[in-house]
């Protein structure tokens, strides 16, 4: 049926063959594409998910500290969250974040399991498959969003729960 077809261009499986000696079991390994490519304005590159999300943390802090906003804000980058969010829950292990703190995680989103639209803005997650996530938050981020919309038309964004997820911590 077309609405399970894939989107052109994607990639949907593959298979790697490596020549005999190039690598082992267990050995690390990249797609060989381009690192980062620009078309229009999307950008295509290995590393989007968390390279964005230094960026857009870097750039709020960088805007705050230039427009000396009020708060306190804290850029924690944590590792591995694609084997287990093992740097969060480090994190949250060590009591390291005030037990009040206001936890916004920046990343990219799959389009599988949460019905996200490329392209049809940022997505403010309201939970996944075992939580909800803090309702208070999501309707802050909520309104912040309509009052961008409301400001720009042409900002778009995305409310919705993530129908995949697991217990990581």
């Amino acid at each position: 049926e077309a609405s399970k077809r894939p989107a052109p261009g994607r990639l949907v499986g593959g298979t790697a063959r490596l020549d005999a000696g190039l690598a082992e079991a267990g050995d690390y390994a990249l797609w060989d594409v381009d690192v980062c490519r620009l078309r229009g304005r999307t950008v295509h590159a290995r590393q989007c998910d968390d390279l964005a999300g230094v960026v857009s943390i870097l750039a709020t802090l960088d805007r705050m500290v230039v427009s000396a906003a009020p708060g306190h804000v804290i850029g924690l980058f944590t590792r591995a969250e694609e084997v287990g969010l093992v740097g969060a829950a480090a994190v949250a292990r060590a009591g390291v974040l005030p037990k009040d703190a206001l936890v916004v995680a920046v990343e990219c989103s799959s389009m599988a399991g949460g019905r996200a639209e490329q392209g049809a803005g940022p997505i403010i997650r309201v939970g996944d498959v075992q939580h909800i996530f803090s309702p208070r938050v999501t309707m802050w981020m909520t309104q912040a969003a309509r009052e961008l919309a409301a400001e720009d038309p042409r900002f778009k964004y995305q409310r919705k729960l993530m129908e995949i997820g697991r217990a990581h911590v």
